[in-house]
């Protein structure tokens, strides 16, 4: 019962977390240029 809680729970975050992470990859993506010229 926990374990099938804690799934649920996880289905319900990892969007949440991806959206995050897409978030935060196209800020460094737009911030890093600026920091470090590679080009």
């Amino acid at each position: 019962m926990i374990i099938q809680g804690l799934y649920a729970v996880r289905n319900i975050i990892s969007p949440e977390i991806r959206k995050l992470n897409e978030k935060t990859e196209s800020i460094q993506t737009n911030i890093q240029p600026g920091l470090c010229p590679k080009h």
